[in-house]
């Protein structure tokens, strides 16, 4: 099983015996994340025909502010990832729905299940798109990690590997 990503905030305290450039190039790594130049991620118009999209869009985008993690080449894959999520929260909204329909007739356990199925699907997807993306912590751990190893190679440096 691999090992998990540790962010470079998490580093200074222990744990693993890291060497002292170990630390060095995952803190510049860390560091190297922010941009000279603000980037203002544009919507695709996938985005903009759907207001629920958007709406999620424009959240995510405010919560990345900060970051500096993704910038145009990203959005596409953005915008899946909130089309995704938009599509799981009315699955899940579905689900809390009562299970009796407007005519009284019930709803068959089948449908439920296939609702369920279908939400699970969603949830898979928008977990999947997020780690991608590095919204998660341990998408911005390992995005860090790989900067970091990058520059430490002393050995592709030695022979040219």
């Amino acid at each position: 099983m691999p090992t998990r990503p540790v962010s470079a905030d998490n580093m200074d305290g222990g744990g693993k015996h890291w060497t002292k450039a170990e630390l060095e190039a995952r803190h510049a790594a860390a560091d190297g994340s922010k941009r000279q130049k603000r980037v203002v991620l544009k919507p695709p118009p996938l985005v903009k025909e759907k207001p629920e999209v958007y709406a999620v869009w424009k959240d995510i985008v405010k919560k990345l502010r900060g970051i500096e993690l993704l910038d145009n080449l990203d959005s596409d894959l953005l915008a899946v990832y909130c089309d995704a999520l938009v599509h799981y929260r009315e699955c899940s909204r579905r689900i809390g729905l009562p299970v009796h329909r407007e005519d009284g007739e019930a709803v068959s356990p089948m449908a439920m299940s296939d609702l369920i199925k279908e939400t699970q699907a969603w949830a898979r997807i928008v977990a999947q798109f997020a780690d991608k993306l590095g919204l998660t912590p341990g998408g911005r751990a390992r995005w860090a990690k790989k900067q970091a190893d990058k520059k430490l190679d002393p050995f592709e440096e030695a022979f040219g590997g």
